[in-house]
């Protein structure tokens, strides 16, 4: 289980040639996209994500936690 939050490693994922992306692909290995979720406040990061990997997505809500739960088990992460 691999955490990466970009802030800590001083990468954006504002840009399509996004460096936070590649750092993240680079730390677990290059793995198949299809293994990896990706959760960010932004629905725009999440767009990104999957628009260059293909991998799944979450756009958490900070108002709703709820929903981000009901999203991690319906993923069977949880």
């Amino acid at each position: 289980d691999n955490i990466l939050i970009s802030n800590q490693i001083s990468a954006s994922k504002a840009d399509r040639d996004n460096p936070a992306f590649e750092v993240l692909m680079n730390k677990l290995s290059n793995p198949d996209p299809q293994t990896i979720l990706f959760i960010d406040d932004n629905p725009n990061y999440s767009t990104t994500f999957r628009a260059i990997y293909g991998g799944r997505t979450i756009h958490f809500r900070e108002n709703d936690p709820e929903r981000l739960v009901e999203e991690l088990a319906n993923a069977k992460l949880i």
